[in-house]
């Protein structure tokens, strides 16, 4: 099959290195002769549900850009589809707004699939170690007044200390 392999880099403009990082994926684009498109959102400050904005706003973009019969790979893994259940579950989202990020769906004249719902964090981590990957660890990340953040660094933990297993409880 012939295709086209293509990078989206969306800076949100939120970290001061986030420009720094647009460069270092350009660079490894070049160096793997893949055509890179760069995005870059409008710096926003003290704005209520900034997440949920960005987002609008990332997903909003790739659909301009996805064109027919293209497909947008995303990251997300198992631990963004249990943070998402618990988020939902939490803002009242209801029975059927609990089910959690579909593996693929439309998107603009594309589709969007997501290969790593089946994969924790943790098992993709030890791969990119063990293949001598270099990623960029977003320090965004941490900040737990973002809902998300919150759950993933500080009520995920706990629940993993009591119930280790959960993920793959929660995963059937």
């Amino acid at each position: 099959n012939n295709f086209n392999l293509i990078a989206i880099h969306i800076n949100h403009n939120v970290q001061k290195d986030s420009s720094k990082w647009k460069t270092i994926c350009e660079n490894f684009c070049k160096k793997n002769e893949i055509k890179f498109i760069a995005h870059s959102l409008k710096r926003k400050k003290n704005i209520s549900n900034l997440e949920k904005r960005l987002r609008d706003e990332r997903y909003r973009f790739f659909e301009k850009t996805l064109g027919k019969n293209s497909i947008l790979f995303m990251g997300h893994h198992l631990d963004d589809v249990i943070e998402t259940f618990f988020l939902r579950a939490l803002r009242g989202s209801g029975i059927e707004g609990l089910s959690s990020i579909p593996k693929e769906r439309a998107l603009g004249k594309g589709m969007l699939v997501r290969p790593f719902l089946d994969i924790s964090k943790s098992e993709i981590l030890a791969r990119a170690k063990k293949d001598k990957l270099k990623f960029i660890k977003d320090p965004s990340n941490k900040d737990i007044s973002f809902d998300r953040n919150y759950l993933r660094n500080e009520i995920l933990p706990e629940i993993e200390k009591r119930w280790p297993s959960y993920r793959k409880n929660l995963e059937q």
